[in-house]
């Protein structure tokens, strides 16, 4: 079996905590920006929504099937990946802050979820 259809399948069958894990650094991320290194005022709104949205990710995730499952992944992918690769010209231009490594951390989940996704479609169709 060749690696890319090795590491498909273990897309496919882990699953579940593959997605669970990225939210976690999805959260993980959300906090630091929301509590340890916000732009503006730490609010407890801010806190508790940083790590409510990602929770809610993993729990819809874990609770729906197909391309459902296939559509969590992808909308919160798309967020991370966009979002954390675009903040990588501040790693380049500061070096390594605290908000730099998390937001490497959701670039990678972000990478993580749509190779997910594509591996839950594909399981589907």
């Amino acid at each position: 079996m060749p690696p890319a259809s090795r590491a498909l399948e273990f897309f496919r069958t882990h699953d579940r905590e593959i997605v669970c894990a990225a939210l976690a650094f999805v959260a993980l991320h959300f906090f630091d920006a929301a509590a340890i290194h916000p732009v503006g005022a730490v609010t407890a709104k801010g806190i508790i929504a940083a790590l409510t949205i990602p929770l809610m990710g993993a729990l819809a995730y874990v609770s729906l099937d197909g391309p459902s499952r296939a559509l969590v992944a992808l909308l919160f992918g798309t967020l991370g990946a966009v979002i954390g690769i675009a903040s990588f010209d501040r790693v380049a231009a500061y070096g390594f802050t605290g908000t730099s490594v998390t937001n490497v951390t959701f670039a990678l989940s972000g990478i993580v979820l749509l190779g997910t996704c594509a591996a839950v479609l594909r399981r589907s169709s």
